[in-house]
């Protein structure tokens, strides 16, 4: 039996990590964690995009490339003007 990565429980009915338990406190406990995770996910993406200049913040080619580094890359942004627009 594996210990659940979460809170070292093992699953009481079946011996499974919680991301496969069917007990309704194992679902519980990972949708609140994936909840976290999305919201910190979404205020870390608002922080960069109140960052970059305005007429960088609905472009499509704007890729970021560490979240938790705050780092983007646009091809088409050279020498603070874009190529676009």
């Amino acid at each position: 039996m594996e210990q659940c990565l979460i809170d070292n429980k093992i699953c009481a009915v079946q011996g499974q990590k919680c991301k496969d338990c069917k007990l309704d406190d194992c679902r519980k406990v990972i949708e609140m964690i994936e909840t976290q995770e999305e919201r910190e996910y979404n205020w870390k993406r608002k922080l960069i995009e109140v960052q970059l200049p305005e007429q960088c913040k609905n472009c499509s080619f704007l890729e970021i490339i560490d979240l938790d580094n705050q780092i983007v890359r646009c091809s088409y942004f050279i020498k603070n003007k874009c190529l676009i627009k």
